[in-house]
């Protein structure tokens, strides 16, 4: 089936809502509510714009999931793949009017040191890494 923006799907006891993002090929993050909670969860996405507006707006919303796939010195590439790095990560930032936790995912496995840290050189106490294997509860 193919995906609407911004029309919400329901799966079971979930609602998932695609949100679209800037990437070289059409793709989507999504905004995954249940009971009044919900969750922003975006890949593969540069800078963008739509995906801010929804977490600004999003009642309960208890965090913000997001790549950050190549570090500082990678920038053109990224640019030109429409990834962030910790740079456009911060700028990125700027966007979001609500206080939640930012969890970083997708960093390419060449740089994903220097992604760390780089992003631990922003010294936010809200960001922090998903790490495969852990249970998260929101």
């Amino acid at each position: 089936h193919e995906l609407e923006d911004e029309v919400p799907l329901k799966l079971g006891n979930l609602s998932c809502t695609p949100i679209p993002v800037n990437h070289v090929v059409p793709t989507h993050g999504f905004l995954i509510e249940k009971d009044g909670v919900g969750v922003l969860w975006s890949s593969d996405t540069g800078p963008t714009d739509r995906l801010w507006e929804v977490a600004n707006s999003t009642r309960g919303l208890r965090a913000v999931c997001v790549d950050v796939s190549f570090d500082n010195s990678m920038q053109q590439i990224a640019d030109d793949a429409r990834h962030l790095t910790p740079r456009t990560l911060e700028s990125e930032l700027s966007k979001l009017e609500v206080d939640v936790p930012i969890l970083l995912h997708h960093l390419k496995p060449v740089c994903a040191e220097r992604v760390r840290s780089e992003v631990a050189a922003l010294d936010r106490p809200d960001i922090s890494f998903l790490e495969q294997g852990q249970i998260y509860t929101f």
